[in-house]
């Protein structure tokens, strides 16, 4: 029931940044989000098809800087607290990504890599276990503008770690909406899922804001 009800949750957010009113990017500015200036909020809930987890909500805070024509950097910080009967998990992260793109007719095809260090407090049956870890990950997808002022983006990304609690290699299949509602302001709505080797799979959704600068 909670699955379903972020699924309809998901939806109405969607719906309503296509159609609510808006003035839209600056003349000459396309739909998207890949290569511009922006800083960033999300906020998502995880569902895991699992008894063992219950849920994970999970926030961050990115900022989006292009180098090049064709070269964009991105600084992301999450913070997610997975529960469950008998556990909890509190884990941060901070990373850096490269994103490299083209511009042709069905969008905007990219290519990213990503470095960072996460670390996690986990509390089981009244013990606490504390870990921290090098991550990596490789992702790849296309960007692709509608109605001026919108894009969807299709992306495929594999995550692992280099030690400790991080190694869990993971797929993920990602959809994300994103639309401007003003010059200096976008709105984003995605959902991914996740395919963990070593532990339940997921479903993230997520809403977000961006801002132009």
């Amino acid at each position: 029931m909670k699955h379903l009800k972020s699924m309809l949750a998901v939806t109405v957010v969607a719906g309503g940044f296509l159609f609510a009113p808006t003035r839209g990017l600056a003349d000459g500015q396309e739909g998207g989000l890949i290569g511009k200036r922006y800083a960033g909020a999300d906020l998502g809930y995880q569902y895991y098809h699992s008894n063992r987890f219950d849920n994970s909500w999970d926030g961050g805070l990115l900022a989006n800087d292009p180098l090049t024509t064709n070269l964009d950097a991105t600084f992301n910080y999450g913070l997610s607290h997975l529960v469950g009967p008998n556990y909890s998990r509190v884990q941060n992260q901070l990373s850096a990504s490269l994103l490299t793109y083209a511009q042709d007719e069905y969008g905007k095809p990219f290519f990213s890599v990503t470095l960072g260090e996460a670390w996690s407090t986990a509390k089981s049956f009244g013990s606490q276990l504390s870990d921290n870890s090098t991550i990596w990950g490789l992702g790849a997808g296309l960007e692709v503008g509608f109605m001026g002022d919108s894009a969807l983006t299709y992306s495929l990304s594999y995550t692992d770690g280099f030690h400790g609690s991080a190694q869990n290699p993971t797929w993920k299949y990602g959809l994300q909406l994103n639309h401007w509602f003003k010059p200096q302001v976008a709105g984003i709505v995605s959902v991914t899922y996740n395919q963990i080797r070593h532990a339940p799979d997921s479903v993230q959704y997520s809403i977000g804001l961006r801002y132009l600068f």
